[in-house]
């Protein structure tokens, strides 16, 4: 049975349904009859007929009794019955057709009342027959077994071309259909032995009574419609072929030894069985023939696939090379494209410090802002290549999603309020305080989404929105989304977006720019995390771009919104944007205030009118672009001819406008919070609980880039840096960041000239290129290590190698950080804040009077 393995692996697909022709699966089942089988059937049929027609007229013949000719007539039936009913058991293992499994079952069927006919022949174990047969035992069992088979072979004509069996249905037919033929065989075979006597006469010694016609007719009726039914299963399969041949051996059958002959041991009973054998024996060549042909088959697959594994293998190689080609080229040219990108960058970023002419100013920011573009661009190529060559590591940190969709705001704060674009955070309730995750891909992934918002975006809002999915033991989904009233996009077009270098069109390009990378880059990510991202979108009216994420439960942390340190208070919102009011009356109304709206000052001043005296409003919640001081004194006013308590006022504003309405409402500040915008739930939780409390929240975090490069280094003024760099123009620029900070630099031209001078000299910290002739920064940074004075020296790695494995590189050696180039004037002050000790008030005031 190892031939029919051959095609089971593609027959193991619903193979049973495809129909004739389909050379995928080539088995007699629904392999179709082609010219060759149809002449050497149609030889069989003719020969089969002529002899027919030669012994049908001699049938009545006596012969002498040849007393070997039954046990070898029946010993070869059930051979050939034993092994048909396996093969084709096989192949409905393969197929879980019911025809075939209904087929096995006849020939199961047959071979049992074959066993039975040959134990109660009279003659072949004893002079009556086993069993406790009886004169008519033998007769009746062959009437069973003549009647039976060309049932089942009507059932499997029926239903051939029934659908494939499912799984757990496949199991229990295998059993069931074998069983219930087997107990059908027992029963008849009961029947023609103990209960002969029920059933009529029909041998009289060895010859037919008159009862013999009738039934032998029947069972010969039944033959021929199981003939005529499978005959008009066109078109014919292989099987269905040789089955006709078999029912037609099986009439010729039938009619020799049980109609047209005398009674037992003439020429038709002795023919007849003859052709039985023939019936019987067809079905089974044809399925050795085809087992052949399929253990071919597998050789040939078997050397098919060597072949090709060693085809693939050969292909995998070559990708393999191809890939680390690519990486290196990647990385080369990325040091290469760095290298001068941080002379552009950085000595622009200095020439805009000094005084410059408004056209100067103008043209030189341009230049700025585009190479800023062009090293985006190279860090979006740079990330696309790491995720397609699998390189990418999912961190597992706890951090708080709040402050993640906090800090992508503080990001885009000032190109928000450029744009004249309002943004909102919707961060659901159930949102845990903190999450086990990759914070940093989660923000790269929102970075994208809300950078694309604001380009496609000329007038509206921005929201970002975050809600629980699912939430278990073991793991928290949570969708967040980026809706926006930009361009929008057809349908068509916005299931190409997340493509690698797809847009919407090209002019999507030419206006907008980007090469369409950041889609693909936030899809691969996404789907890292166990995830999936999407997008609704309606041209003219916006995009809600939206994915989710799993994440793991962080460690229990003490909630920052304890409900019961505040107390409800009715609470006017004041704001022109319906998103913002509405977002804020639900924040709200979830703490158990009583809340109000009002969409500009009118409306404001007449609700705080016509409020019951009894219940006056207590809070008043301001958006400071739609209404100002005035809108306060005025409500305060109000409230105070009302008799109630004092108003309570939170303003919402803008991190650019902060310091602009402080020193507005300079000397009436009392009872008057202020919320930046976009609000969160702790912001505003913060904000109320001081009013209520006076516990004063803690200040918002200043942004590194709210404070000039020079101002942030001051508590390092003065130390030592030893700067190990090659290229004479970054040299240039890395000399003039770090004195423009006030620290000391001396510059060493190689890895050896940074040895030596570690050898002579005292330094505070190294920042060390990593390409360098003679001794480059990695050999350099080893050799520094093995220096006793030097064992705590921090060395950082200020290079244009910025890939993964460039920074493990640099670790590796003994390295504590990497700055990449060009360099970010935060980035670099950041880092050295990190491993510089600030110096004392002595240390910077010598350090000032040299």
């Amino acid at each position: 049975m190892q031939g029919w393995s051959a095609s089971s692996a593609r027959a193991n697909a619903p193979a049973a349904a495809a129909g004739p022709g389909d050379e995928a699966t080539a088995f007699l089942l629904n392999q179709p009859a082609g010219r060759a089988e149809r002449r050497r059937a149609l030889a069989v049929l003719l020969v089969s007929l002529v002899l027919f027609c030669v012994v049908a007229p001699q049938a009545k013949l006596k012969l002498p009794a040849v007393v070997a000719f039954m046990p070898i007539y029946e010993s070869a039936l059930v051979i050939i019955d034993l092994i048909t009913a396996v093969l084709l058991f096989g192949q409905y293992r393969i197929l879980r057709s019911p025809a075939l499994l209904l087929l096995g079952s006849g020939y199961l069927f047959s071979l049992l009342l074959t066993v039975g006919h040959g134990l109660t022949f009279p003659g072949m174990f004893t002079p009556t027959g086993l069993l406790g047969a009886g004169p008519q035992s033998t007769a009746w069992i062959y009437m069973f077994w003549h009647s039976g088979f060309p049932l089942f072979v009507l059932g499997y004509a029926l239903l051939k071309r029934a659908a494939p069996l499912p799984s757990p249905a496949y199991g229990r037919m295998a059993l069931a259909v074998p069983l219930l033929a087997t107990l059908v065989a027992l029963g008849l075979i009961a029947l023609a032995t103990a209960g002969q006597a029920a059933l009529p006469a029909i041998m009289s010694g060895n010859q037919y009574t008159a009862a013999m016609r009738g039934t032998v007719a029947s069972v010969w009726l039944f033959s021929l419609v199981a003939l005529l039914v499978l005959s008009r299963q066109r078109p014919y399969t292989v099987l269905d072929l040789w089955l006709v041949v078999v029912l037609s051996a099986w009439l010729f059958d039938i009619a020799l030894s049980a109609m047209f002959n005398g009674g037992r041991y003439d020429l038709g009973f002795y023919a007849g069985r003859i052709f039985g054998l023939l019936a019987c024996g067809v079905v089974l060549l044809e399925l050795l023939l085809e087992n052949g042909m399929l253990y071919a088959r597998l050789v040939q697959a078997h050397q098919d696939e060597h072949r090709k594994s060693v085809e693939l293998a050969a292909a995998r190689d070559a990708a393999q090379a191809a890939t680390a080609a690519k990486s290196l080229f990647l990385a080369s040219m990325s040091h290469e494209i760095r290298t001068p990108m941080n002379a552009i960058i950085g000595l622009t970023h200095l020439v805009l410090e000094t005084d410059l002419r408004a056209r100067q100013r103008d043209l030189l920011s341009k230049v700025q802002t585009s190479s800023r573009a062009l090293l985006t661009l190279l860090n979006d190529i740079l990330d696309y290549s790491k995720i397609e060559a699998g390189k990418v590591v999912l961190e597992r940190e706890e951090f708080s999603p709040e402050e993640t969709i906090e800090n992508v705001g503080h990001l885009f704060s000032a190109r928000i309020e450029e744009a004249g674009l309002e943004l909102f955070f919707e961060i659901g309730e159930d949102i845990p305080q903190r999450l086990c995750g990759d914070a940093l891909r989660l923000t790269q992934v929102l970075n994208n989404l809300v950078g694309n918002a604001i380009k496609f975006t000329a007038r509206g809002e921005i929201v970002i929105g975050a809600e629980l999915v699912s939430r278990s033991e073991t793991q928290i989904q949570i969708q967040f989304s980026v809706r926006d009233t930009g361009i929008g996009l057809p349908k068509a077009q916005a299931e190409r977006l997340f493509q690698a270098f797809e847009q919407a069109d090209s002019s999507v390009t030419r206006r907008y720019g980007g090469t369409g990378l950041g889609l693909a880059i936030c899809k691969r990510l996404v789907v890292l995390m166990g995830g999936d991202i999407w997008v609704r979108s309606t041209p003219g009216e916006g995009s809600c771009f939206s994915f989710t994420a799993n994440f793991e439960p962080a460690s229990e942390a003490a909630e920052r919104i304890d409900l019961h340190r505040i107390h409800g208070m009715r609470t006017l919102i004041v704001d022109s944007q319906p998103t913002a009011r509405l977002i804020l009356q639900q924040i709200l109304q979830s703490w158990r205030f009583q809340v109000g709206t009002a969409s500009f000052t009118d409306d404001a001043l007449l609700k705080l009118r016509r409020t019951d005296r009894r219940a006056p409003y207590e809070l008043l919640l301001l958006d400071w672009k739609t209404a100002g001081l005035e809108l306060v004194q005025q409500a305060r006013q109000i409230a105070g001819e009302h008799g109630g308590r004092p108003l309570a006022v939170l303003i919402m504003v803008g991190a650019q406008q902060r310091e602009q309405m402080l020193e507005e409402i300079d000397g009436d500040a009392a009872g008057i919070g202020i919320v930046l915008k976009p609000v969160t739930h702790s912001r505003l939780f913060e904000a109320v609980l001081e009013l209520q409390h006076g516990q004063t929240a803690p200040p918002p975090a200043q942004g590194i880039g709210e404070s000039s490069f020079a101002e942030l280094l001051r508590p390092l003024r003065g130390a030592r840096v030893l700067l190990a760099e090659d290229n004479l123009v970054n040299q240039q620029v890395a000399c003039a960041f770090l004195e423009l900070g006030g620290l000391e630099v001396t510059v060493a031209n190689n890895g050896e000239e940074a040895v030596d001078w570690i050898k002579r000299a005292a330094f505070d910290i190294v920042l060390m290129d990593m390409q360098m002739p003679d001794m480059d920064g990695i050999q350099a940074t080893r050799v520094i290590r093995s220096l006793p004075q030097a064992a705590r020296l921090p060395i950082i790695a200020m290079t244009a190698a910025a890939l993964d494995e460039d920074k493990q590189e640099c670790l590796a050696a003994g390295m504590n950080a990497h700055v990449s180039k060009p360099i970010d004037p935060r980035q670099l002050a950041r880092t050295l804040l990190d491993w510089v000790p600030p110096l004392d008030h002595d240390q910077q005031d010598r350090a000032g009077g040299r």
